[in-house]
């Protein structure tokens, strides 16, 4: 079996499309992912600020767990010299 001819000639690709064109399917696409873009970014956030409250207490709990550490072995330390 013979393949057609092909012929390049008949072929002229598209025109560009123009910028009219071009804002149109852009406006198409921010209304289609505008919603699915906010709640990501709503989700983004809030797990963002979840994880930074998440550290700030680790920190104050390790923080205060050292401190009081530290506290009684000053006490200790000073017990003893007293003693």
């Amino acid at each position: 079996m013979a393949l057609p001819e092909f012929n390049t000639a008949n072929h002229v690709p598209p025109p560009p499309p123009t910028r009219l064109e071009q804002l149109k399917r852009l406006d198409k696409n921010s209304q289609a992912y505008t919603p699915i873009l906010i709640s990501l970014f709503e989700f983004t956030t809030v797990a963002m600020l979840g994880t930074a409250v998440v550290l700030a207490l680790g920190t104050g709990l390790l923080f205060g767990l050292g401190l009081a550490v530290y506290l009684l072995a000053r006490g200790v330390k000073m017990a003893i010299a007293s003693w």
